[in-house]
This record gives structure tokens, sequence and C-alpha cells, in this order.
């Protein structure tokens, strides 16, 4: 909700209305006081391609509602300011321009003090500003994609969840794409890293298929893979063994079938450990769907959670931020069978640490995509480590009239109200593009991560020539939100 605006000593300031009921780090603590409020706290900027968004929590005393006044300086010569609650998009601004921004609250009993952070706009990137990024120590045949990185607090450690790939012919001339799941660590921001461990490893397996969703028989014989890792620091988790939870989709690898992957029969499984480069638990089942068999069972069935999710067909390229101290989980959801381009990225909270999930919110669908030129959105990530200014990380694909998809990049979006799972959107109801990542010249990106504070090696992504083909790399933009 936009205002007004007025210039003031060489800044310009937004008066914004936003109420703050209830507490907790977006929505803030009233704290029942009377008189004047706090200072705003936890002031966060993201950068864009001639905008910012920012994000911030309501004061700690001082009795609501609450508005403020947002100041730029220096003043731009035309900016609009759109805001939602405690985020704000401002749009408008010179690329190259390190400006900073003050947030200053006010309630019914006066004014508090202001809280500034600074942020530079910068120009669109271009495909020739990437640079490869490697894993010490890790020599799998057809490469690493799928970063999903993590800043270990304030230790200054990044580790980084990832997929290592393996495409052979087996004993039978069969085709095998094997996919494991494995975790490195970075001591320098994230420039260099190392491999530390294998958590999920493919393996050959028999089991009796009781929902008869794949196999002509009784017996499915195929291998298991583990596929689109993301890691969490849950440190909110009353159990210090599951502080740290790493997650993959796993699923079945059925030689016979003439595509031989089959993402429904599976399910969504999980590590944890009291530190990532401590002891990790076996596997478990957190949350599946229709077609997952009776060997990975869980109670959490994502077509149960809500009317709009009846028809998904599986739950794939996950990720999790905590969020007001609870877990919020994005994912990919195919929903019809005859038209597998037929998808949304849907938003589900888990109040009780993977234990159970709700759906919150459709956050893009077929439309969106279509917005910005493309058929489908696809490897949704929001940023692993609670941050006050959100941000969903996306991939556009495209589908030629043969079915043939390209992956377009990833587009960084900015999350006006995690509360309720809305996106920052224009006129026409396309949701904001922050900043574009494109692919190189000859080569397609997608299923990109981010962690704030990795300024040395900006948003993490996959790069292959052909979709599927291998071999895979991982790529570093050198851009940060």
């Amino acid at each position: 909700m936009s205002i007004g605006f007025r210039a003031l000593a060489g800044a310009m300031t937004l008066l914004l209305t936003a109420c703050s009921g209830g507490s907790g780090p977006w929505q803030g603590d009233s704290g029942g006081a009377d008189g004047a409020p706090d200072a705003a706290r936890g002031l966060e900027a993201n950068a864009g391609e001639a905008m910012v968004s920012l994000g911030w929590m309501a004061p700690a005393k001082g009795a609501g509602p609450f508005t403020y006044d947002i100041a730029i300086a220096p003043a731009p010569a035309a900016a609009s300011i759109t805001q939602s609650g405690t985020t704000a998009l401002v749009r408008g601004l010179d690329n190259g321009v390190a400006y900073t921004f003050s947030v200053t609250p006010s309630n019914i009993s006066g004014k508090g003090a202001a809280i500034s952070v600074q942020s530079k706009p910068n120009a669109a990137i271009t495909g020739d500003d990437y640079a490869p990024l490697s894993v010490q120590g890790d020599t799998s045949p057809s490469g690493i994609l799928n970063p999903a990185p993590l800043r270990s607090g304030g230790s200054g450690v990044t580790w980084m969840a990832y997929n290592a790939a393996n495409f052979y012919t087996n004993g039978g001339g069969r085709p095998v794409r094997d996919f494991s799941t494995r975790l490195a660590r970075s001591d320098d921001g994230g420039q260099t890293f190392t491999l530390t461990l294998e958590l999920g490893k493919p393996y050959d397996d028999n089991f009796n298929d009781t929902r008869g969703t794949v196999c002509a028989g009784a017996t499915c014989s195929g291998r298991w893979q583990y596929s689109q890792p993301w890691l969490v620091n849950d440190n909110g988790d009353p159990d210090p063994n599951r502080r740290f939870k790493l997650f993959a989709h796993k699923y079945f690898q059925y030689p016979p079938a003439t595509t031989p992957d089959f993402f429904q029969v599976g399910a969504i499984v999980m590590w944890t450990a009291s530190s990532p480069d401590g002891a990790w638990s076996a596997e478990q089942p957190v949350l599946g769907w229709n077609a997952t068999p009776s060997v990975l069972a869980t109670q959490n069935i994502v077509n149960n959670l809500d009317p709009a999710l009846a028809q998904c067909l599986y739950a794939d390229a996950g990720s999790a931020t905590i969020y007001n101290g609870v877990l919020d989980f994005a994912f990919d959801c195919p929903y019809d069978a005859l038209n597998p381009a037929t998808r949304k990225i849907v938003l589900l909270r888990s109040s009780d640490h993977a234990l159970s999930f709700q759906y919150i919110a459709t956050l893009l669908q077929n439309t969106d995509a279509a917005a910005l030129g493309a058929t489908y959105f696809t490897a949704p990530r929001l940023l692993p480590s609670a941050t006050n200014a959100p941000l969903l990380i996306a991939t556009p694909v495209t589908l030629d009239s043969a079915n043939n998809a390209t992956a377009n990049g990833c587009r960084v979006m900015p999350i006006a109200d995690e509360q309720t799972g809305a996106l920052f959107r224009e006129a026409n109801n396309a949701p904001t593009v922050l900043f574009t990542l494109p692919p190189p010249t000859g080569t397609q990106v997608s299923g990109c991560g981010w962690d704030r504070g990795l300024t040395e090696t900006g948003v993490l992504m996959t790069g292959f020539v052909t979709s599927g083909a291998g071999p895979f790399v991982l790529l570093r933009s050198n851009r940060s939100p």
C-alpha cells in the first residue's frame, strides 16, 4: 500500500501503514506497552535491477498499530514504493548508485528511532558473468548439480547439499541415471567447497507394488535415486539431534519402462543431525503423495492437505526456510498426468519441525510463467536461513511444439508476505522479478540456490548443455540479491 512521498534534506520519504499484532520476527511484538515505539529491527535489503526489496521486524516495544516512514538517500529522480506489512519494494532506482534506506516507526504516542541499510541496484547480469564452481574430492563422471547452500550462523562456514550424477549402461544394456545426495563444506564464503559425505546413495531394490501404479506384476525391480536436495538449520527444534535437516526427493528408476524415472513412485525423505559435520540419522520419509509406495509410507500425504493439492502427482524440487520460528517449504507440484507441463509452485508450512504439514498458498502458476514468456516454473528455492526480506528463486521452462524443454535460467522474486504466501506483483499481476539470471550462451541453467551472506559467490546454479544429458556443472554467478 503506497500513500505518498515527500523530499526532505536530500532524501525521499514515504509514509506507510502497517498493523503489527502478535509476536515473531515478521509480525513484531507490541509488548503490551504504551508510549512511543523502539526502533524497527533487522532491516534487510535485496538488490535488483533498478529496484530494491526491503524487510524488517516491527519494534519490540510500544503499542501498535505502527506506521513507517521510509527514507531514501540520495533521493531518486523517480521512484515508487509498494509496501506490505513489514516488507517494501522500491522501484525506479538508478543502477550502480549506493542508496541508504531508513525505516522509522511511529504509533499514536510518537516516533521511534530510525534503522538503516545500504543497497546498490545493479544492471542486468549477462550470460558471460558466470564462473565454474568445483567440489574438491568429487569425481562424479556426469558432473554435479542442484546446489543448496546454507550459511552456518556466525561461524563463517557454508554448507552445500547437492547432487552427484553418474550416467552409464548397466550389465543388461539398459541406461541408468544415478543421482546421489552429498554434502560439501566451504570455509571461504562459498568460493571453494570440499566433499564431506554422501547420505543418499542409489541402490537396487525389489518391492511389492501394492498400489499398482508402476509394475505390471506384483514386484517392482529397479533402482532408488536421490534428487533435488536441500538443507536447513532448524535451530528451534527442541531435539538438538534434529537441528540440521537435509531433505531429498527419493524416487524409483524402473528400467523396463520407456521412461524409467518414476518421480511419482517416491517420497520426500529427511536426515537429521546436531551439526552438518556430525553423525546423521537414518533416512525417514516425511512427505508423500497418492503414488508413494508402502515401503516409503508416511502419514503426511500432500494430496490430503488441501483441495488445492488433491491432484498433485508428486512434490518435487523442494526447499525450506525458517519463518517465524517454523519451517516453510516450497515445492514443484505437477498435477496433470496427461500434461506434465501443467504444474504449480506451492507453499507448505510445518509448525512441529517436519512432523506434519499444512498448505499455505500457491506461489506460482502456469499463467505466471506465461506472463514471463515461459510455459511453467520449476525448482523453487527459498533462502534457507531466516530472513526479514524473503525471496523465492525459480526456473522458468519453455516447451517447444515437440515438448522439448528449455530451462531459461532463474528469476529472483521478492516475497511480499510470507505469512500468506503473497509475492510482489506488477500491474498486470505478473510476479515481480528482482533480477534475472540468464543462461550462458549454448548452455541451460536451472536449479539456482543462495543464502544471505554469500556475497563472494552470488547465486549458485546448475549448468548443462542439453537437459538430462550431462555432464552437469555448478556455476557461480558472482551476483547476489
